[in-house]
């Protein structure tokens, strides 16, 4: 049995009618013609053409800048002295010395005759490099 309170709350809902709802207002976007994205394409391909370019410019250049120092560098013949590095004079440079650090740096840093103004050692010209580690 439905008491009076839910009577007249199903009677409530049997009037019940939907409304119409109102149109939703959409913001329209601006279309992207054909046009503006076909001059995206063609610019970003230039950009790419140019960064490509600029990269192998940079390359040659550094590359020229290598070569010219490797032409001033003296050969290692010549900064060795007269006679070429051996086991036996290497045993007698360690058999001579006070220690064997003393041995090993009268070995690396020998020269024999001093070097022309215009060549420049290859350990001179690494100690100069500045490296972007």
């Amino acid at each position: 049995m439905l008491t009076p309170d839910e009577k007249q709350f199903e009677a409530y809902l049997k009037r019940f009618r939907p409304l119409v709802p109102e149109s939703l207002q959409m913001k329209t976007h601006a279309k992207v013609t054909r046009r503006a994205s076909v001059l995206a394409w063609w610019t970003a391909a230039a950009a790419v053409t140019l960064l490509a370019a600029a990269i192998s410019v940079y390359v040659r250049m550094d590359r020229t800048r290598s070569a010219r120092t490797i032409e001033r560098v003296v050969p290692a013949g010549r900064l060795v002295g007269a006679q070429p590095l051996t086991i036996r004079s290497a045993n007698a440079y360690l058999a001579s010395s006070s220690s064997f650090k003393a041995a090993i740096d009268e070995l690396a840093f020998r020269q024999g005759t001093p070097l022309p103004k215009e060549k420049h050692s290859a350990l001179a010209v690494l100690s100069e490099e500045k490296s972007k580690l």
